[in-house]
């Protein structure tokens, strides 16, 4: 079964054909929900025809921000390689 990862593979397809530019850091949404690009479309209850956002930034560097702003109360965090302060 192929993983989420597939999309950005795609996308950097698409951007070297057509030129245009794309994000250095980047990550994806569906349904107001992080994607986990290890998780297969269906580990991450994406059906076909769904929406699915691009987003600027990246997860780790977000969540940092959040939290120190005092925005967010995130107890784990799925699609996260590193730890969470």
């Amino acid at each position: 079964m192929k993983t989420s990862k597939v999309l950005r593979n795609q996308l950097q397809n698409l951007q070297q054909k057509i030129k245009f530019e794309l994000l250095s850091d980047y990550f994806f949404v569906h349904k107001q929900s992080v994607i986990d690009e290890r998780l297969s479309f269906q580990g991450n209850n994406i059906h076909q025809g769904d929406e699915i956002e691009i987003v600027s930034g990246a997860i780790p560097l977000l969540i940092q921000q959040l939290l120190a702003a005092g925005n967010a109360h995130i107890p784990y965090c799925r699609s996260c390689s590193s730890s969470i302060p």
